[in-house]
């Protein structure tokens, strides 16, 4: 097997350039790292790894196939965010989220926006090596990819659209109709289910050590980011909703990340109760 080219180095580093510009916003707000920098930063990298290649290759070939579904993705959630940003529902969750990082220095920003920028290649790199690879048609394993990370894409905005749609009509209440009748965060399920076809999508082209391991390991970072993601999401809804019992209720019979598997919570019991007890004091 060959290893990762030496040609390939500046096309990677672009890619590094375009995440760096995709995140720089978050100098102003460090959330902007982890949210439409993140889904900039995907969409950024579709785009330049696009237009690098488009002479190179046949428009409907499989890699520009795989690009854009990336391109789709980093797009819809990076415009989701952003919109959501303005909403009135969503206000209270911003001042929290602001003064979680408020006091955070120039350091503390600069670390995060190189270190995740860096992350964010490694996390969509499956698809950067599809994009390098010579033109050749998709196997059905990779249509069976491409698959999972459209059905990914299409899941997510429907929870997206239901939960925005709750909590515009009753915005003090948590979320339970549509998808969230199946789990209780099936943004992140969708999100994980997106990067697995991701790095399905390229299978049969990874060539070498290099691309196994980077896109092996921005695979398992990616899930570990949204696991933790999944924990975190549940501590601040007993800390909101954990008083009500219909919550309770919720929480006791819809699983938490994987539909049909009964795992009902990511925390331990007194976890819960400690973000009930910090719930009631803060209101």
């Amino acid at each position: 097997m060959v290893d990762f080219p030496i040609s390939s180095i500046p096309e990677f580093m672009l890619l590094y350039f375009s995440c760096l510009l995709s995140t720089a916003h978050g100098f102003a707000g460090p959330v902007g790292f982890l949210t439409t920098g993140y889904s900039f930063s995907m969409a950024s990298q579709a785009a330049v790894s696009l237009l690098l290649h488009a002479s190179s290759r046949p428009l409907l070939s499989f890699a520009n196939l795989h690009l854009v579904i990336m391109l789709v993705y980093g797009l819809r959630i990076g415009i989701f965010l952003a919109r959501r940003n303005h909403q009135a529902c969503f206000k209270s969750e911003a001042e929290e989220i602001q003064t979680f990082f408020q006091g955070t220095g120039l350091v503390s920003k600069f670390f995060m926006w190189t270190v995740l920028s860096w992350l964010y290649v490694s996390i969509c790199f499956p698809a950067f090596v599809d994009s390098k690879a010579p033109a050749a048609p998709g196997t059905p394993v990779q249509f069976w990819g491409a698959g999972i990370m459209v059905a990914g894409i299409l899941l997510e905005s429907l929870a997206d659209a239901q939960k925005s749609a709750s909590k515009q009509k009753t915005p003090g209440m948590f979320c339970s109709l549509g998808l969230y009748r199946w789990v209780r965060c099936p943004n992140y399920i969708c999100d994980i289910t997106f990067w697995i076809g991701n790095f399905t999508a390229t299978m049969g082209r990874y060539n070498g050590w290099v691309d196994w391991t980077v896109s092996g390991l921005g695979l398992l970072a990616i899930v570990a980011i949204l696991v933790q993601g999944t924990m975190e999401l549940e501590k601040k809804h007993w800390r909101r909703y954990g008083r009500m019992p219909e919550f309770q209720k919720y929480a006791r019979t819809v699983p938490v990340l994987l539909p049909f598997v009964p795992m009902y919570s990511t925390i331990s019991e007194e976890e819960r109760l400690a973000q009930v007890e910090a719930g009631a004091k803060k209101n």
